[in-house]
Order: structure tokens, then C-alpha cells, then sequence
């Protein structure tokens, strides 16, 4: 589940990237192009595909809509499950609008982050204590972003995180 949370990340993120760089004044229509059009591996995409249905068939979730962005492009765009299953399941679309109620401060947060790391004004390997003195607490571990094995984690394979 936390590797299908860092997928969705990564892919909000590549998306609000081409749009927070772009100076358009309201929204346009995306095209659609093959991922290797924009230097995407096809085969990482279809990771999504089994990381999603594993999830629904482990029950994890009703279903999911998986949209990837690059270079202001669109490299994939699927629907997976169902949006309802009460009082009769109904199929999930690439159009279904979802409710972020709790996720905005998530999102907001994680975004206005990367924007700041974008402009140089924080740097990601840098502790939180940095910017926020007083968060550290006795006792607690520091995480450089590593794996226990050692090895750095990446949002572009299936890794359990």
C-alpha cells in the first residue's frame, strides 16, 4: 500500500510540475501521447496495473482512476474497480469525481513542499529540524530515505517501501 501511495504521489507531482511552470491563464485539454514520447518506460506504467487490482482484490480498496502526466502530456490513463459497491456495484470511469475532504492538507502540504525544493529554498536530504527546530524528540530515529537494506527507495518499480 505505501508503494501504491508513492506511485500516486509521483504521478500528482508530475503533473502539478508541467502545470506550476506553465503561464496559461485557465486550464487546456491534455494530449494523449505513448510514454516513450516523453521518455517513459511503458513497462513501469503496467506496475500500476498490478499494484491497483492486488489492492482491490486484497479488498484495500473499491477501485482507483490512474492518470500520469509528463512534459503536459498525458502517458496513461486507466480506471480500475468500482466507485460504488453499495446498493449495487458501480464501474469506476476516468471521469469519476472524487471527494478529497481529508486528503487537501496531504496533498497541499506535499505539493507546496516540492514547489519550494523546485525554487531551491529547501533541499529534501535536509532534516526537518532545519526548518521546524523543536519537532525532534528523544529516542527518535533519523530516516535518510534508505531502505533497512540499505538500498534508496524508488517510486519507478515495485518496492514495498
Amino acid at each position: 500500500m505505501k508503494s501504491l501511495a508513492a506511485t500516486f504521489f509521483l504521478a500528482l507531482f508530475s503533473i502539478h510540475s508541467n502545470y506550476a511552470q506553465g503561464t496559461s491563464p485557465g486550464p487546456q485539454a491534455l494530449t494523449t501521447v505513448a510514454p516513450t514520447a516523453v521518455g517513459m518506460s511503458p513497462t513501469h506504467l503496467t506496475y500500476l496495473d498490478s499494484a491497483i487490482e492486488s489492492e482491490i482484490s486484497r479488498q484495500q480498496l473499491p477501485g482507483a482512476v490512474v492518470i500520469v502526466g509528463r512534459q503536459g502530456k498525458i502517458v496513461y490513463r486507466r480506471a480500475y474497480g468500482n466507485k460504488a459497491l453499495e446498493p449495487r456495484p458501480e464501474p469506476m470511469t476516468v471521469d469519476t469525481i472524487f471527494d478529497l475532504a481529508s486528503l487537501t492538507k496531504v496533498v497541499a502540504t506535499a505539493t507546496s513542499v516540492m514547489i519550494l525544493i523546485e525554487r531551491g529554498q529547501i533541499r529534501l536530504a535536509d532534516p526537518v529540524t532545519r526548518y521546524i527546530p523543536g519537532i525532534w524528540r528523544d529516542g527518535q530515529e533519523e530516516y535518510h530515505g534508505r531502505t533497512p537494506a540499505g538500498s534508496p527507495l524508488r517510486a519507478d518499480c515495485r518496492q514495498s517501501g
